[in-house]
């Protein structure tokens, strides 16, 4: 999930807090954690951060990895000749 950055418009502050896309807004309404005020909050104009591992990387949310895996299951592994001419280039 995306880890978002707000401002409070009262007293400056920022923080960030990882949220689904589809609620990135809520915290408008949200207190600041650190004045108290409420419905002071702005979302930051930038590009979500995502949560990575170790090495950096995105990393998918483990029941996205396992579907991942069933569907490599299903398909065969073709060499690059075979998708050359399959497909054509």
């Amino acid at each position: 999930m995306p880890n978002y950055e707000y401002e409070c418009k009262i007293c400056g502050n920022l923080f960030d807090h990882i949220l689904s896309v589809s609620n990135r807004l809520h915290p408008r309404s949200w207190a600041c954690p650190n004045c108290k005020q409420s419905e002071c909050l702005d979302l930051k104009i930038g590009t979500p951060g995502f949560m990575t591992n170790a090495f950096g990387k995105m990393k998918p949310p483990s029941d996205v990895q396992q579907r991942l895996k069933d569907i490599g299951k299903d398909h065969k592994k073709i060499t690059g000749k075979e998708m050359v001419s399959k497909f054509g280039h």
